[in-house]
């Protein structure tokens, strides 16, 4: 993700979303005056050692050096990171060159047109890689304005740098943030919030100086040159009454995202159609925007709850709307009205100052009949964003008419208010068919569709949230900026490549750091596409927080994420606030936190607790916990039962988890069955997968083809006997075209197969060398198991007992591994039981009968001998066989 930009052909340019940072050092020129140019020269060259260092520690590349540099990064916060650390290396630097230089650095963020120049050009003197666009010279300005030592960022900059602040590096003095107003640029149409980065006694953190090319933007009257003409003037004229005169009208300082709540529509008209969907459309018109945050209606619902008041009787009217706004953090109360004066329609937005309940100031618009009213709505939305504080360049860019992002139909406005409300009551049943009715009233009603095929990729459904998404086809253009990018992401999830996929997600929780959707989705992708888990826990760090209404979600979630890292306490901590929200789960991952630690009474009660979406696709992954807790309690036959329901239940309901029960139960039979068996049920499953996939088939579909293949392969090899060749056999069936880097979960499982075949055939040194790249904390349970495998075959068995170990000790990871459906929950659980048997063996191996005692005393109480599939109760006897003999011996 962070590698130098390389472009496929010279003067081949592409547009990237991209940060860039100009530093530059201060009184250079006075510096070579003082050393002279031969020292001076040894100097800067040991400094530009140094910053390009820094560069590429953190990410970055160099594009351009002058008497500074123009350095570029993927993300704001990389290069704050730089900034600070290229000004506390400076201070190390002064000492040890007894001088004093000081940086001025200047932070932007935004797309740049990027484009490699040709061999030729270079050997003429010019830059591998030009970069270019507005960033540069925002980027530039901010350097320009900076005082020594003082790190500067825009606006944009500082909300995302900000927002990933625990990203950077802890030190032992604290990071200062400070913001020093909005600027006005030479040669930059809209002004600038700055804002200032830096620690106690290496920043100035103070107001720059006003320059020629930069100064900031204050009401005339307020610059210096009019205030001493304004005192002169006060002093001739104090009979007169200036204070009516010059009296500001009342204001809210408002600033970048910023929070507001929108109060219940005010219908004089008398007409009811108005209640719901002009409200609808209101807000929607606000969330169009990127400065403005609306806060949700289950938000302010949760707020009524906190105050001991009735949601669904208490209105949301100025006083009651100022409570909700004070206590949830919210800058302003919008009270709306719609009126019908003088047989016109009248629509005004009254922007009113929570602490004082005073309006600040209110807009208003006027239309004849009930087809301007949308119009009016819009007109209204883009005065109230401008006085707000919204440069108004980014409101004609982001302002689209409601009836091009939304509808212009009142009834498929009303069905889509109805809907959000199912979903936020999680009443998934109810949201469809409203969600469904508003689009049979409007089909380019693209909202509806992308909150359908949201519904549709929750539920498991893939097929159907890909063809939602398609559905808008020509109705894209019947999206706000935001949404266009979310249908982006979708797509890329449910048809693109996974590494795709992410980065669009990335880039929309970047862009707008409160849609807490994309902050959600982000970690929930970067877990299940890549098995990163650090990176997903900080992404969902980001969902949970108090603006977000649906954050009980998010709270899921996380606790299933420290789940995997084994962080037991942290993740029924997470699950009991998801709880306490009323987020309705199946509690599959808050039953496994308390399985994972064998407190298998806890687990039931979690289960029994746990909730039904009502989509019968779901309901199989209560049979499966069931299933997996049963064969982790060593009741096998219980286990077996509890598939067989879940088989029941999904062939009536999905084909999909049809398929993925099917994978299920031929990792059961690797464990319950003898070599021949099993491999032949694994032969019969391999053969079973379709040599090709239909042309338009759903590409889920097809890596789900792909993933079962691979699992089979990898559990023929370790199965034994022709297991190697049968697995080789399955590996050739791989379509050549499968692009599997974009995949990592697949590059992953291809890995294991390949090294589970070397370990089969005698390459143990092989198969060790192809796995240890993988132990990067993004490895599958699976990867240790093979490990294990591996070392224990090529005779190393102290190495296969620390692998042993390791399963043993992580059975949080092996419960909440879900990536590939569930398909190795069950096995993965088991194994964490069969490595004590392992540990056992192992011991045996190196003559150590003591620790092959203890670890089967451990293994017979987790797994009594009388449920035990024949496989593993023969192990056991030949292992205490042996340590009958060495007793008796």
């Amino acid at each position: 993700m962070n590698a130098p930009v390389r472009l496929a052909a010279p003067d081949s340019a592409v547009s990237l979303l991209r940060t860039l940072v100009v530093s530059d050092l201060a009184e250079s020129t006075a510096l070579v005056e003082r050393l002279g140019d031969q020292r001076a020269a040894e100097v800067f060259r040991a400094h530009d050692r140094l910053v390009r260092d820094l560069i590429a520690g953190h990410g970055g590349q160099e594009i351009d050096k002058t008497d500074g540099f123009l350095s570029m990064f993927e993300r704001p916060v990389q290069a704050v990171a730089f900034a600070l650390a290229y000004q506390r290396a400076l201070v190390a630097f002064n000492q040890a060159e007894g001088i004093a230089l000081a940086a001025r650095t200047g932070i932007h963020v935004g797309d740049v047109v990027v484009w490699q120049n040709a061999a030729e050009d270079v050997a003429k003197g010019a830059k591998p890689l030009e970069v270019e666009g507005l960033v540069k010279p925002v980027a530039s300005r901010l350097m320009g304005l900076a005082l020594p030592n003082q790190i500067l960022l825009s606006g944009v900059a500082y909300s995302i740098a900000h927002r990933a602040e625990g990203e950077l590096a802890e030190n032992e003095t604290p990071i200062r943030w400070r913001t020093h107003g909005r600027y006005r640029f030479k040669g930059v149409p809209d002004a600038v919030p700055v804002f200032e980065v830096g620690e106690e006694g290496l920043a100035p953190l103070k107001a720059p100086a006003w320059t020629g090319k930069a100064h900031r933007e204050t009401p005339i009257w307020r610059r210096p040159l009019i205030l001493g003409m304004e005192a002169v003037l006060a002093l001739a004229l104090l009979a007169i009454p200036a204070w009516y005169v010059l009296r500001p009208e009342p204001a809210i300082a408002f600033a970048n995202r910023d929070w507001v709540v929108v109060g219940d529509l005010n219908n004089l008209t008398g007409d009811t159609r108005f209640d719901d969907a002009l409200q609808a459309a209101f807000r929607i018109g606000l969330e169009q925007s990127r400065y403005v945050n609306v806060l949700s209606d289950l938000q302010v619902r949760d707020a009524l709850t906190r105050m001991q008041r009735d949601p669904a009787a208490t209105g949301i009217d100025r006083a009651v709307g100022s409570e909700v706004a004070q206590r949830e953090g919210a800058r302003a109360l919008i009270l709306p009205t719609i009126a019908e004066i003088g047989g016109r329609v009248r629509f005004t937005a009254e922007v009113v100052d929570p602490h004082t309940q005073t309006t600040v100031y209110s807009d208003s618009a006027d239309g004849l009949g009930e087809d301007s009213v949308l119009s009016s709505v819009d007109d209204v939305n883009r005065e109230l964003r401008q006085r707000l504080g919204e440069a108004m360049a980014t409101v004609s860019q982001d302002a689209q008419p409601l009836e091009k992002v939304a509808t212009g139909d009142f009834d498929a406005l009303r069905a889509y208010t109805l809907a959000a409300r199912a979903y936020d009551r999680r009443d998934f049943v109810e949201a469809i068919n409203f969600y469904t009715q508003a689009i049979s009233v409007d089909p380019g009603f693209a909202r509806a569709r992308i909150a359908l095929a949201t519904i549709a990729r929750d539920s498991g459904d893939r097929a159907a949230a890909l063809l939602h998404i398609r559905a808008i086809g020509d109705a894209g253009d019947r999206l706000s900026a935001r949404e266009k990018l979310h249908v982006a992401a979708w797509e890329a999830t449910l048809a693109g490549s996974p590494r795709i996929a992410v980065e669009k997600w990335k880039i929309l929780a970047d862009l707008y750091p409160d849609f807490f959707a994309a902050q959600g989705a982000h970690g929930f992708f970067t877990w299940l596409y890549g098995n990163d888990i650090d990176d997903a826990i900080t992404s969902m760090k980001r969902n949970v927080v108090t603006q977000n209404p649906r954050r009980g979600t998010g709270h899921y979630v996380l606790g299933t994420l420290y789940l995997a890292k084994d962080r037991y306490q942290d993740a029924i901590g997470q699950f009991a606030k998801a709880e306490e929200m009323g987020a309705r789960f199946e509690n599959n991952f808050h039953a496994a936190a308390f399985a994972a630690q064998r407190k298998f009474d806890e687990a039931a009660a979690a289960l029994a607790r746990g909730g039904s979406t009502g989509l019968s696709a779901t309901e199989v992954t209560g049979y499966l916990t069931r299933a997996i807790m049963a064969a982790d309690q060593g009741r096998w036959s219980q286990a077996v039962v509890e598939m067989q329901r879940a088989n029941d239940q999904t062939r009536k309901t999905s084909t999909r988890n049809a398929h993925m029960l099917d994978s299920i139960a031929v990792t059961m039979r690797a464990i319950d069955q003898d070599t021949g068996p099993a491999l032949a049920a694994i032969d019969h499953f391999i053969d079973d997968q379709p040599l090709h996939i239909r042309p338009g088939q759903d590409p889920g579909a097809v890596v789900d083809h792909q993933r079962r293949l691979l699992i089979g392969a990898w559990l023929s090899a370790r199965a034994g006997g022709d297991g190697a060749d049968a697995a080789s056999a399955a590996l050739a069936r791989m379509p050549d075209d499968v692009g599997i880097r974009d995949y990592p979960e697949l590059s992953q499982r291809m890995t294991l197969a390949q090294a589970a075949i070397q370990t089969a055939r005698g390459d143990t040194d092989g198969a060790i060398g192809r796995l240890r790249p993988l132990l990067n904390g993004k490895e599958f349970y699976a990867v240790h198991l093979t490990l294990m495998d591996a070392h224990a075959a090529a005779g190393d068995y102290a190495a296969a007992a620390d692998e042993a170990r390791w399963l043993t000790e992580h059975r949080g990871r092996a419960y909440a591994e879900m990536h590939g459906d569930y398909v190795l929950a069950l096995f993965n659980v088991a194994q964490s039981n069969l490595a004590l048997l392992s540990l056992a063996e192992f011991a045996m191996k190196r003559g150590d009968s003591k620790t092959a005692a203890e670890a089967m005393e451990r293994f017979d109480a987790i797994w009594p001998p009388a449920d035990r599939p024949q496989p593993v109760s023969l192990r056991a006897e030949t292992l205490a066989s042996q340590l009958t003999a060495v007793v008796e011996s």
